[in-house]
């Protein structure tokens, strides 16, 4: 994949980011404009935070390990311990 289909694919998942940070981690719950869990295991909780909107939509850090980034690519490759490469191809199936 290129420049432009990376971004392409981070836009799409954006625009869809409150869906999926749902279907991720169902146990989650919104607090204003982030989604709020355990841990990438998906548990209850509100150690991990999914920014949902505006200019840091996609950040998200987990307190519980120390881990943050920037964009939403990133996270699925985090949460579901896979390369970034790996990610941008499956974000990119998602419907």
């Amino acid at each position: 994949m290129n420049r432009d289909d990376v971004e392409k694919v981070g836009q799409a998942a954006l625009a869809s980011i409150e869906l999926l940070a749902a279907d991720w981690f169902p146990n989650g719950v919104r607090e204003g404009r982030e989604w709020c869990i355990g841990s990438r295991e998906g548990e209850a909780g509100r150690s991990m935070k999914i920014c949902l909107s505006g200019e840091s939509a996609g950040v998200w850090k987990d307190f519980s390990a120390d881990d943050t980034c920037g964009d939403f690519i990133s996270l699925y490759a985090y949460i579901f311990r896979v390369e970034e490469a790996e990610a941008m191809k499956a974000l990119a199936c998602e419907p």
